[in-house]
């Protein structure tokens, strides 16, 4: 499931190298991916789980291929370089921090930080609940993303629950459960996200958002 979650995003590659252009969207999502999945790959090391390690060494892998292939498409490379180096400084501190402290306190400072990161990763989709409400569609979410993120969350919490007995594995992904869910009750009201006319119009759509006369907007959740 983790794995299905740090996949999600290959659409919005794909769709950035075809056009040559990252247009509107934004570059937090995948620094949020790559700075989560190091986070407990750093827990999985510490407390010696290797069902945590796996998944999320991929998905740091994944964060930081969607995050040069962005840096390579965006037009102003400065927000892409903030982001990128924050993700860097909070990563690399708290790695560095926790491998120097005593193990107890090196595994509460990265799982309370971690859950922290787990947590706002799964919400930020709703930032764009607003605009959904406004707009009465689903147009700025990602199914793929959503329907990942509710199948990863819940076997996470079972995982914790019942396997780890970790509150710091079953708790932030509860969290993100109930976030995830409250994102697929939108679906529900306003439908899925409506479909391109044709490729050749959705390129065109999108190349306009992307231009700086464009009033639009097109985010990447």
């Amino acid at each position: 499931m983790s794995v299905l979650v740090a996949l999600s995003p290959l659409e919005a590659m794909r769709r950035i190298r075809e056009m040559g252009s990252t247009g509107k969207l934004s570059p937090l999502p995948y620094t949020m991916m790559s700075v989560n999945g190091s986070l407990w790959l750093a827990y999985g090391i510490l407390t010696q789980d290797v069902t945590m390690c796996v998944p999320n060494f991929f998905s740091t892998i994944c964060g930081v291929v969607y995050l040069l292939i962005f840096s390579r498409y965006q037009r102003s490379s400065s927000s892409s370089e903030i982001y990128v180096l924050g993700g860097v400084v909070v990563t690399t501190s708290a790695v560095v921090a926790a491998f120097l402290l005593p193990r107890p306190e090196a595994i509460d400072m990265i799982g309370q930080i971690g859950s922290l990161v787990q947590v706002l990763m799964s919400s930020s989709p709703l930032v764009v609940i607003r605009d959904v409400f406004a707009t009465k569609s689903t147009a700025a979410m990602s199914v793929g993303f959503t329907v990942a993120s509710f199948l990863s969350c819940s076997v996470w919490t079972l995982y914790g629950v019942l396997v780890a007995r970790d509150l710091y594995v079953w708790a932030p992904n509860f969290v993100a459960l109930l976030a995830v869910m409250a994102q697929l009750s939108l679906f529900f009201c306003y439908g899925l996200p409506p479909k391109p006319a044709s490729k050749h119009v959705e390129l065109q759509d999108m190349k306009h958002v992307s231009s700086p006369q464009g009033d639009g907007g097109a985010r990447h959740a």
